[in-house]
């Protein structure tokens, strides 16, 4: 690449990703330059509290950016915290419901 060059960043830039509770798919090969990758989001408060989706024919890996959740799928239970990660195979059903904090 030249010095200088300029960069198509359409595509590439997601902004506001944390705008709803929820879970939602906010990058796709359809709507990025991402071929094979998507990303959606997973916020989880005491209004929306728990969401589940089909992996479909998607691997998915969870990462907890804060809180605690419990993590159902595949006949599994799982706890996460924040900086855990978990992943997913394909065709498999996820629950994910938040774990209130405690307040001391």
């Amino acid at each position: 690449m030249s010095a200088g060059a300029k960069v198509d960043f359409d595509g590439m830039i997601f902004r506001n990703t944390n705008a709803r509770t929820g879970r939602q798919l906010s990058v796709t090969p359809e709507n990025s330059a991402m071929k094979h990758l998507a990303y959606a989001r997973a916020i989880l408060n005491l209004a929306t509290s728990a969401v589940s989706f089909a992996s479909d024919d998607r691997e998915t890996a969870l990462i907890c950016l804060s809180g605690r959740a419990d993590v159902r799928t595949d006949g599994h239970e799982f706890q996460v915290g924040r900086f855990d990660g978990l992943y997913i195979p394909r065709d498999s059903l996820v629950e994910i419901s938040a774990v209130p904090l405690k307040v001391e």
